[in-house]
């Protein structure tokens, strides 16, 4: 990874990038992003831009949540790594070990004590959540489920704790192969397998309930213990 300071920003590339494309960069950086109306996409916004080297990315802007949202939306107190640094390198290492994540570019902040953070990713061109195809076409939806235990099955095989897994984060591409996203505060873990993929399920299934998703997209049984 190729780390650098440029103009007031840090940035951590995981290949060269152009003084063109940089200053593409950073100027992109300084422009708002557009708010989700998604409730199932979380708190991160994100935008999209065209660099010569990299080609379509999509830039996730880290947002603020609780009551420190009120103070700055934006800003984060520095840690020993920003959280898009942390996200890039567990992104890095699932996608070396074949798992399917959008593939990870860089990562940017700027700040001292208090940061604002992007993560940039190769687009995955016209892929839809699951969550809106459970809505379009329910049916799709439910045939998807057994790749979803399967890609939970990955994510156990790794130890990795993916803190947010639900309809919202899993893409689907139009050759239909699923696409894991949103690894913000994902964790490694030494957890038993069986009770990682359970965590896994009751957090999907929460998310089914919350949001008012049919009931035929939960997982009610793991596949290790059917």
């Amino acid at each position: 990874m190729i780390v650098e300071t440029y103009r007031k920003h840090r940035l951590g590339f995981a290949s060269p990038l152009g003084d063109e494309s940089r200053d593409q960069f950073i100027d992109h950086l300084r422009k708002p992003a557009s708010a989700s109306t998604d409730p199932l996409r979380g708190r991160a916004q994100v935008d999209f831009l065209h660099l010569p080297e990299w080609g379509n990315l999509v830039v996730k802007h880290y947002m603020r949540g609780g009551l420190m949202r009120h103070f700055s939306q934006r800003h984060h107190f520095r840690g020993r790594a920003s959280r898009g640094e942390l996200e890039f390198r567990t992104l890095q290492s699932l996608h070396a070990a074949g798992l399917p994540v959008p593939q990870p570019l860089g990562w940017a902040e700027s700040g001292r004590l208090l940061v604002q953070t992007w993560l940039f990713l190769a687009e995955i061109p016209r892929a839809n959540t699951l969550a809106q195809i459970a809505q379009d076409d329910t049916a799709q939806a439910v045939s998807l489920l057994p790749e979803v235990g399967r890609l939970i099955d990955l994510l156990v095989d790794q130890e990795i704790h993916h803190v947010d897994l639900h309809p919202g984060n899993i893409l689907v591409d139009e050759q239909q192969k699923l696409y894991l996203i949103d690894f913000d505060k994902a964790a490694h873990v030494t957890t038993e397998g069986s009770e990682l993929r359970d965590r896994h399920y009751r957090r999907w299934n929460r998310a089914i309930a919350k949001h008012q998703l049919p009931s035929n997209l939960n997982l009610s049984q793991s596949p290790a213990t059917t």
